[in-house]
């Protein structure tokens, strides 16, 4: 490519007229120019190119970033499913321990009722056969 571009600029220069001093001038400017559009059509290119590659660098960054949530979500379901599944296998249990708990409490309750009743009862015994006696060290 860069030899097509100097055999243009080559041509253009041979053909320009001959003669004056500023001729040979012309031919320089004439020729830097072309060196300096071969330079910026270069640049150009390699940006272009740098560009793409950029891109599709970013691309890849972007789908890994996003397969890696992709798979951090799926974890994050299956660990919700199985949960889930163990509160539907695990629910009838604590409502049937919270129902024996419940039953629990109330033979706690009834449990302290009959222990004041015995205590009441055992101190009215005990009053009955302290009067019986008439012993007060009883």
């Amino acid at each position: 490519m860069i030899l097509f571009f100097r055999k243009i600029r080559q041509k253009l220069l041979s053909n320009l007229p001959a003669g004056k001093a500023g001729n040979q001038v012309t031919r320089y400017l004439i020729y830097a120019v072309g060196e300096i559009f071969l330079v910026v059509i270069g640049i150009l290119i390699a940006l272009s190119i740098n560009t793409w590659n950029e891109n599709r660098k970013d691309r890849a960054m972007e789908a890994n970033y996003l397969k890696g949530i992709s798979e951090n979500l799926e974890g994050n379901i299956s660990e919700l499913e199985a949960l889930i599944l163990d509160e539907d296998i695990q629910s009838p249990k604590v409502k049937e321990f919270t129902n024996r708990a419940g039953y629990i409490k109330a033979l706690t309750l009834a449990k302290r009722r009959d222990r004041i009743k015995l205590l009441t009862a055992s101190r009215v015994l005990k009053e009955e056969i302290q009067n019986y006696l008439s012993h007060p060290n009883l």
